[in-house]
């Protein structure tokens, strides 16, 4: 071999090593405790900045306007906690987070994969998903614990990786025929049963609404048939449910129903409004307003509680509370005005390109896993969990996978 062609040699073994590190931790980041992956994730970061170096090109030159967002991001971060935090104890796990999400992002949609290895990608997130639930599911009926998932504590965190990748499963399924069509509806079906089951309202919605508008777009004169069956569905799927988690189902439906029909907030949703006034109470007090006071670091509100205004008295659980069950307001108060406004770009400029292959009839199996990543994190955040957790992996992923394929038709269109 002669020398000029060992760099890219070299690339492409590095290239099939990170692609092969991808396709384990989209196995194990559901099935397995943080350390393992977090070992993994930064082993791919290694690998991606040797084939950088290896092959001498200019980052610069490549990026767009979603990859500039992506790089605010860590920005914003690292600039947040350099001069947010007011203790060095542990503040750089916002940092490092920014990182991994910034690599596996440039990895993935810079990495020169073709098709095959995307799909991969795509199709190993489902297999680990569905084995995570499934080895949940026997931890319940077994050994009667909580059902979630083995390596994602938190109910609504399991709810949001299971919801993504059940419509990444729907987008495999339609665009399959015969034994395989049935494969992948069959593993739809099993992960929207499994995602009933952790009874989170606001991933159930989100649910409903992206199959709402991708089959209306995609289905048109069926769509109306589709959801109907869905509802269906869900009417039927809670006789199936084992008795101790029908009986959380029933309760949280009924609070459901109690909140829309007479408006009464139950004890959850009163430390979510306490949450969202302690926030506000922060912005409105005008401290860190640029850069915030640190990715991780909202705990720290609690030292100032007698320094902000609030409505009345608040539920004294609230001041425990890691985030503000609301990522927008989360993010303004950990990372300021810079941090939120990055954000936004980030997630308006996914949207907007989604919106346009939508309305183009380009709703394929790229399209539902990117648009099931953007919208159950975001709908759930807004009563919920901020922008990190392990479903934000699964979620950058399919983004970047995403946009390297239409990268990649833009480029060669068929």
């Amino acid at each position: 071999m002669k020398l000029s062609l060992q760099p890219q040699w070299l690339d492409g073994m590095l290239g099939k090593g990170a692609g092969g590190l991808v396709i384990a931790l989209c196995l194990l980041a559901p099935n397995v405790e943080r350390q393992p992956a977090t070992g993994l994730a930064a082993l791919l970061a290694i690998l991606v900045l040797l084939r950088l170096l290896i092959t001498g090109r200019k980052i610069l030159n490549e990026l767009d306007s979603i990859d500039w967002a992506m790089a605010g991001l860590l920005v914003s971060a690292a600039l947040s906690t350099f001069f947010g935090w007011p203790s060095p104890s542990g503040r750089m796990q916002g940092v490092a987070e920014a990182a991994a999400l910034f690599t596996l992002f440039y990895g993935i949609r810079h990495g020169g994969y073709d098709q095959v290895w995307l799909r991969r990608f795509a199709q190993a997130a489902v297999i680990g998903a569905m084995i995570a639930a499934m080895l949940g599911l026997v931890a319940h009926l077994v050994d009667h614990r909580p059902f979630t998932l083995p390596g994602i504590p938190g109910t609504i965190r399991a709810a949001v990786y299971l919801g993504i990748s059940l419509l990444l499963a729907i987008g495999f399924a339609q665009e399959q025929t015969g034994y395989a069509r049935f494969v992948w509806a069959t593993a739809a079906l099993f992960l929207f049963m499994m995602v009933l089951f952790l009874h989170s309202r606001a991933v159930v919605i989100g649910i409903i609404f992206c199959l709402w508008i991708g089959f209306s777009i995609r289905f048109r004169t069926r769509a109306l048939g589709l959801m109907m069956a869905i509802f269906l569905m869900i009417l039927i799927m809670p006789t199936m449910m084992p008795k101790e988690i029908r009986a959380t189902f029933e309760a949280k439906a009924t609070e459901l129903a109690e909140l829309i029909l007479e408006g009464k907030i139950s004890a959850n949703d009163r430390l979510r409004v306490a949450g969202w006034q302690i926030a506000v109470a922060w912005i409105k007090h005008g401290d860190n307003a640029l850069l915030g006071i640190g990715p991780r670091n909202y705990h720290m509100l609690s030292t100032k509680r007698g320094s902000l205004a609030l409505p009345g008295q608040v539920d004294e659980q609230a001041w425990n509370l890691s985030h503000a069950h609301n990522m927008f307001l989360t993010r303004y108060v950990e990372q300021g005005i810079l941090g939120l406004i990055v954000l936004l770009f980030f997630l308006l400029s996914l949207a907007k390109r989604m919106a346009r292959d939508a309305f183009a009839g380009k709703i394929d199996w790229k399209w539902w896993g990117a648009f099931g990543g953007l919208v159950l994190p975001v709908l759930n955040g807004l009563v919920g969990s901020p922008w990190n957790h392990e479903y934000v992996w699964l979620a950058v992923l399919l983004f970047a996978i995403y946009l390297a394929l239409r990268d990649r038709a833009r480029v060669q269109p068929s």
